[in-house]
């Protein structure tokens, strides 16, 4: 999902409030959204100063969700001649263009690194409160980095010593230097420590989610999936997914709160997720009641597919001998939206009884390939 660009190009410049871009050509050859571009150059410039070099041969994009992109990279900031070479994260509502989140910190070449008493004190408190009161930061990691005039940043690695298992982490701690309360925290347990086992409730929980937002009918890949740690109330489960039997797998990031088995964070591929022209009823399966008279049909295919649904309806006679009726109840073409999804309502027949069933085929069309798919459906 993460495209890096290849093309080595000259910089985007900010003099001033005039933004200077690469030429149109140059930033579709690098596959990064240029209108997205131009607000991560804009926030940075609005954060950190006017003057503003992006080098363009560092960047890269990276999936977040349906709505959401991210950006990173490294720049230079032009201070009275002087260039401080930096790094920056940028994440953008991909619908509105509005930047959400930007990070950004100077590379050590331009900082004084040495990280004072006060600081290390306040982020050595509020890692001891988040995950553990027996707290060892390595003193030789620690970096610290500007974030503006009244905070500034740490980063290194530390230890917990639990029961004399001694659990080693990375931390990134954020401090307002006037009151000197920690704004923002996080700590990953390095690899070799993350859970080696994954949870059934887990895995459970986080397909439970997933066939709830694309098909009942995915399936998670066993051998692909990876749980990793993110707090003693959180873990996280990644690996790769399908639709159905005949889809390609997709890749996706499920976090869940251990302690409610509640969903707190799903990521997946749609692209991977909806590749299969053929149409899938995410709503219903095959052999499913019906409860209410009339219904809706909804399902999933390419997005932009041409997509017609027909619903016949018969009732069964002689004990299942015979079906009579045959009436159809709907014959209507769709449009699918650019996540793929369809959805129409279905009218109910004169005559419903506990014998009426249903016979729904969509058929989806796109560039000249055409796929079907058929349930049928019984009346409660």
């Amino acid at each position: 999902m993460t495209q890096r660009i290849t093309a080595l190009t000259t910089a985007a410049l900010l003099w001033g409030s005039a933004i200077a871009v690469l030429p149109p050509e140059a930033v579709q050859a690098a596959e990064v959204n240029p209108t997205l571009l131009r607000r991560c150059q804009s926030a940075l410039a609005e954060r950190i100063g006017q003057r503003i070099q992006v080098q363009t041969d560092t960047l890269s994009s990276y999936f977040i969700s349906n709505a959401e992109q991210g950006i990173r990279g490294r720049g230079n900031l032009d201070s009275s001649g002087n260039f401080r070479p930096f790094q920056f994260d940028c994440q953008l509502n991909t619908r509105d263009g509005r930047v959400v989140s930007l990070e950004y910190n100077y590379q050590s070449a331009g900082n004084d690194d040495t990280v004072s008493d006060s600081l290390r004190r306040s982020c050595q408190e509020a890692l001891a409160n988040r995950i553990g009161q027996r707290i060892l930061l390595s003193a030789d990691t620690l970096r610290a980095y500007p974030i503006s005039r009244n905070e500034q940043g740490v980063s290194g690695e530390g230890t917990l010593d639990r029961s004399g298992n001694f659990r080693p982490f990375t931390f990134d701690c954020q401090v307002n230097l006037r009151n000197g309360r920690v704004k923002r925290i996080s700590y990953d347990y390095q690899a070799e420590n993350n859970p080696p086992e994954i949870s059934p409730a887990l895995v459970q929980a986080c397909q439970a989610e997933l066939r709830n937002r694309l098909s009942p009918q995915v399936r998670l890949q066993q051998a692909s999936l990876r749980s990793y740690f993110i707090s003693n109330a959180e873990q996280g489960l990644r690996g790769d997914a399908v639709l159905d039997r005949n889809s390609q797998p997709f890749r996706f990031d499920c976090q869940a709160n251990l302690r409610t088995g509640q969903i707190t964070r799903l990521d997946y591929d749609s692209a991977g997720a909806i590749a299969e022209l053929t149409p899938i009823f995410t709503n219903f399966q095959d052999g499913d009641r019906v409860t209410s008279n009339g219904f809706v049909v909804m399902g999933r295919t390419r997005p932009n597919a041409r997509v017609r649904i027909e619903v016949r309806s018969s009732a069964a006679v002689l004990g299942g001998l015979i079906d009579i009726g045959n009436t159809v109840l709907l014959d209507r073409e769709v449009i699918a939206d650019r996540d793929g999804n369809f959805s129409v309502q279905v009218r109910r027949p004169v005559v419903v009884s506990s014998s009426t069933r249903y016979v729904v085929r969509a058929s989806a069309s796109l560039n000249g390939e055409t796929r079907q798919n058929e349930i049928v459906l019984r009346q409660q």
